[in-house]
């Protein structure tokens, strides 16, 4: 539903880990088998918040000045 979705914003490597985290589902996982993943009907989903990445200053870009070549016929 959202193609932006990245757990890692969560501070979380796998999608897996962060629906761990919130305790809002039941999880099975049999040995061989796909992770099997319920809604609780007795626990409130709470989000963890994301995690805030300090930003680093960017250096400005130096600029060449370029010459076009092709000069346009009007």
């Amino acid at each position: 539903l959202a193609p932006d979705f990245d757990s890692r914003t969560f501070g979380f490597r796998k999608l897996s880990d962060l629906v761990r985290k919130t305790n809002a589902f039941e999880i099975d996982h049999p040995e061989g088998g796909s992770l099997r993943i319920r809604l609780r009907g007795d626990t409130p989903a709470t989000a963890p918040e994301p995690v805030q990445e300090p930003v680093a200053a960017e250096k400005p870009k130096q600029r060449r000045s370029r010459r076009s070549a092709k000069k346009s016929n009007g």
